[in-house]
């Protein structure tokens, strides 16, 4: 689910370079998974060389972003957790997306927008200072935001006008004009909604971390001495605070011998009880968030 043709037919052909290096005669499972991986969340970089500070702030800020997934009712599940550096990321946090989807109700939007700030608000809590590997968290957060005030009428103080005169995304106005359809004032009140909107969801995520300290710890240590931590494994340290063994997993955690198990969820607490979906218009519009997400340090 969220891939293209081009991207399906990208994936075959990864997967098939991938066993070919191995001088396999078929395509295995495992290659198409590493090529999934490849294909949606870059090449890893094992080439670069971190220092001990960097690598454990990243184990913290991705571990932030791992268990606000786990305990939101809305995010994706998490597919793998990673402090191996890809593409532009010093790590990644992986979800995959259980089936396509056109429109995204507001909770679903809430409950990514809070996972973003998962990152951010671990640094904090642990290292009582912040870095800028949140930069492209932040900037997400606040385009999504941004969005639902101006674009989904999902605005609680600016009621449900749309200020998106052009169908684009995040513009408000004729592309290189930098005129607005909307006067000063309300730009300011907007303004100030994605600030308190950022500041309130940012908190969410800092008391969710807080509440799960003992896990976040765990899975940093995890981190930092295997990379790499799957799924199945990140539902397991947020519920039991440890990695089942195979005989534990079967009396505990039975759903993880055959499938990622369901994660115990957290309902997402609103001063809002609005259900609001995205309603797709006559013509087709383009999913305003993509999947699969990712989140890097």
């Amino acid at each position: 689910p969220g891939f293209s043709g081009a991207d399906l037919a990208n994936l075959m052909n990864e997967g098939a370079l991938m066993a070919a290096r191995r001088g396999a005669e078929a395509v295995e499972i495992s290659d198409l998974e590493d090529a999934r991986d490849k294909v949606a969340f870059g090449t890893e970089r094992k080439s670069l060389m971190l220092d001990k500070e960097e690598i454990e702030n990243t184990a913290y800020h991705e571990a932030g972003h791992a268990i606000v997934m786990e305990c939101l009712e809305g995010c994706e599940p998490v597919h793998k957790v990673s402090v191996i550096p890809r593409g532009s990321a010093l790590g990644v946090t992986m979800s995959l997306p259980e089936k396509d989807q056109y429109t995204y109700r507001k909770s679903k939007l809430i409950a990514q927008i809070v996972s973003l700030m998962g990152g951010r608000a671990a640094e904090e809590i642990v290292f009582e200072d912040v870095t800028t590997g949140a930069s492209n968290d932040l900037q997400r957060a606040s385009q999504m935001i941004r969005a639902m005030i101006t674009k989904f009428g999902m605005s609680e103080a600016n009621g449900l006008q749309s200020f998106s005169d052009d169908g684009g995304a995040f513009t408000m106005g004729p592309a290189g004009t930098g005129m607005t359809s909307y006067s000063e004032k309300t730009a300011e009140a907007i303004d100030a909604e994605v600030t308190q909107l950022l500041d309130k969801y940012y908190n969410q995520a800092k008391q969710i971390l807080i509440e799960n300290r003992d896990a976040l710890n765990i899975m940093a240590k995890e981190l930092l001495e295997r990379e790499t931590i799957d799924g199945i494994e990140v539902t397991e340290i947020v519920r039991f605070k440890r990695i089942l063994n195979d005989d534990d997993r079967e009396e505990l955690h039975p759903e993880a011998l055959v499938k990622f198990a369901e994660p115990v969820k957290e309902e997402l607490v609103e001063e809002s009880s609005d259900e609001s979906s995205i309603e797709s218009s006559e013509e087709e519009d383009t999913p305003p968030f993509s999947a699969p997400e990712t989140n890097p340090a």
